[in-house]
């Protein structure tokens, strides 16, 4: 089964990662993880498999198929919620921009 782009987003978001690690995770572009998050058109099953995957087999998520007396949900990794340091991946280094300073005369 696969699951809606906005389930998988918050399921990203509960996990505390961050796009640009889902995206590298998942072998996909941040591009393509951003139009696949706002549902925009042209997403492939690919990247729906792609993305799933990652959180699962990268980040221990656990989706549950609906049945005939519940819907579909998300079970997060053992202890995720009451350890603080699971909560939140460490955000990656950005690269370092110069910016040429302007003088003022």
């Amino acid at each position: 089964m696969y699951y809606p782009p906005k389930v998988l987003m918050a399921a990203r978001q509960l996990l505390g990662i961050s796009r640009e690690d889902l995206a590298e995770a998942a072998k996909i572009s941040f591009r393509t993880l951003a139009n696949f998050e706002m549902e925009m058109p042209g997403t492939t099953l690919k990247t729906v498999e792609a993305v799933q995957t990652a959180l699962m087999s990268h980040y221990g998520l656990q989706f549950i198929p609906e049945d005939q007396s519940n819907g579909f949900g998300i079970r997060f990794p053992l202890g995720h919620f009451s350890n603080p340091q699971n909560r939140r991946r460490t955000p990656r280094k950005l690269k370092s921009k110069k910016v040429a300073k302007k003088r003022i005369t």
